[in-house]
């Protein structure tokens, strides 16, 4: 399997989803911090990325990647990009491409047995080889990086109560977690890992019922934009037993909401 093109001794918690970090971030600390790397894969399945093709001179825009020629690097490898400004760093394209969005799974199912390079012009850029491709497509990789990670992860971060309660988007975020029956609690705390962080920042904590975390996070972190700005950082984990976080949450804090028995 390719790797990403650097490695570094781990200082992050995989069951962290930062999801106010662009794709291109992903990939950038990814490169230093082995845990990011399930985040890239998962977040790269269900983003739009965005693919070179030819243009078309009886078009002003291509629409379908079906039927437009996909552009190849001289080595046969296929770029594909986080953001299309992505596209023309380093003056390394020329205007005389087009370039089309699709949503990465889909884009994948395409090109099985293919070398895929996401972001080749950029720093920090990520290569999928065929096998890795697969392993995606069927979530083998996934069980693989849980399995290969779990023993390796060793943080540095301090965690306490916020000094400001951030009462309005706590009060958005309370009708979306009683709509979702699986969660049993929500806490808040502040957190700061002066390896990864610039500054400390808010993290929810949930108790669920089952693994959704994901998607609940991602919902989460919609409702929080309308509060944040753009430098803000909204950590949002799921606690489990003996969990790196856990620990402080249910000993040391109270959860702002409790699911009510109906």
């Amino acid at each position: 399997m390719a790797l990403f093109n650097k490695n570094k001794k781990s200082t992050f918690n995989k069951n962290i989803i930062n999801n106010n970090i662009s794709l291109a971030k992903v990939i950038e600390k990814a490169t230093d911090e082995p845990e990011f790397r399930e985040i890239f894969y998962k977040r790269f399945l269900k983003e739009n990325i965005y693919v070179i093709v030819q243009k078309d001179k009886n078009s002003t825009k291509n629409t379908s990647l079906e039927s437009s020629p996909i552009v190849v690097l001289q080595n046969n490898n296929i770029p594909v990009f986080t953001e299309p400004e992505r596209i023309f760093e380093h003056n390394a394209i020329g205007d005389e491409v087009d370039y089309i969005k699709v949503i990465g799974r889909s884009f994948l199912e395409m090109v099985v047995g293919e070398t895929v390079i996401v972001n080749p012009f950029s720093n920090a850029n990520k290569t999928l080889v065929p096998a890795e491709i697969s392993d995606m497509l069927n979530g083998t990789i996934f069980n693989r990086i849980s399995t290969n990670q779990k023993t390796k992860i060793q943080m540095d971060v301090m965690i306490g109560h916020p000094k400001v309660h951030p009462k309005e988007f706590i009060e958005s975020l309370i009708p979306f977690l009683n709509k979702n029956q699986d969660i049993n609690k929500a806490y808040l705390g502040w957190t700061f890992n002066p390896k990864i962080d610039k500054n400390p920042h808010y993290i929810i904590a949930l108790d669920l019922t089952t693994n959704n975390c994901s998607q609940y996070a991602n919902e989460i972190a919609l409702i929080a934009k309308q509060y944040q700005s753009e430098d803000d950082i909204l950590d949002i984990i799921q606690l489990e037993e003996g969990g790196t976080f856990s620990e402080f949450f249910y000993k040391q804090s109270s959860p702002f909401y409790i699911k009510e028995n109906k």
